[in-house]
């Protein structure tokens, strides 16, 4: 906890520190302009993005092979690392292709893959990207809402669904904490429902990503251009997008989800990532009835 509370104090400082340095050396007239000046990104941010960022209106997609020799070797290793991990937790790593953009400009950007328990029904999506991943694991409700459990390092612009339960952790995390997080949630839920037999993994994508860019648009976060082609980012947009990006607000963000992890963590009665690592230096009879003891999903 006072690490993660550190991630949050430290850039306020280090902003107070400046301020108060460039108040002895340019005298405190100047230094009246400071708070301007820090606030100017958090002004000039959502303007920019408001005029500047556009995306199809509908997603564009491509299948490749995982041996594709186009793909980044870094983000390559870590989509079959993070493959080989989910393989050994029960879900079917057979899938022979990725999915990633099929734009120019986004087709270098990152891959992802889409995987199934056929024990569980539970879906898990891996994400590569350059310096980073993310994985999720879903399971539908009966009225069609989901629980969801992930990581990523990389920050989301937008917040997720109201209707869904989704905790989002940031940074990396062990797959297999996550998932038994992921199942004792699941079990602790009522409403939930397995999930469909996925046959397609890349048609499932494509109506993932048409689904994700309705809600965009009915949230306010964009709409259609009168080229009907394109969406652009609406006032509301750019600002949750810049202040969800931006230091220090991200980090206020950042420690929320943080907070909501462990008021999880407290309400199912689940071990933190830090006793989950630490169980791994006992002896394996023991390591394993830790495992065991944390409640398999329904």
């Amino acid at each position: 906890m006072k690490q993660n509370s550190l991630k949050l104090v430290v850039p306020v400082l280090v902003m107070g520190v400046v301020y108060f340095g460039i108040s002895r050396v340019l005298g405190t007239q100047t230094v009246y302009m400071l708070p301007a000046l820090l606030l100017l990104p958090f002004i000039a941010g959502p303007i920019a993005v408001y005029f500047s960022v556009r995306t199809p209106n509908r997603p564009f997609l491509e299948a490749v092979p995982k041996e594709d020799e186009t793909l980044a070797p870094d983000y390559r290793e870590t989509m079959a690392t993070l493959t080989a991990a989910l393989a050994q937790l029960g879900f079917d790593p057979s899938g022979a292709e990725y999915i990633r953009s099929s734009e120019a400009q986004k087709r270098g950007k990152g891959c992802m893959s889409i995987l199934q328990n056929p024990i569980t029904s539970d879906i898990a999506t891996i994400m590569g990207f350059p310096g980073g991943a993310s994985l999720g694991f879903t399971r539908y409700r009966v009225d069609g809402s989901r629980i969801r459990t992930s990581f990523s390092t990389q920050r989301s612009c937008f917040p997720p669904k109201p209707a869904d339960d989704v905790l989002r952790l940031d940074g990396s995390y062990d797959p297999e904490w996550l998932w038994m997080l992921h199942c004792r949630r699941v079990s602790h839920d009522e409403s939930c429902a397995r999930n469909p037999i996925i046959s397609d993994a890349f048609s499932y994508q494509v109506h993932e990503e048409f689904e994700s860019i309705n809600t965009f648009i009915s949230s306010g976060y964009w709409v259609d251009m009168p080229d009907r082609k394109h969406l652009r980012m609406t006032l509301r947009g750019a600002v949750t997008s810049s202040f969800r990006s931006l230091t220090p607000s991200a980090q206020i963000f950042e420690a929320m989800n943080r907070r909501k992890l462990q008021t999880v963590l407290n309400t199912i009665q689940f071990p933190s990532h830090e006793d989950y690592r630490q169980s791994a230096s006992l002896k394996p009879t023991s390591a394993k009835e830790f495992k065991r003891s944390l409640v398999w999903s329904r």
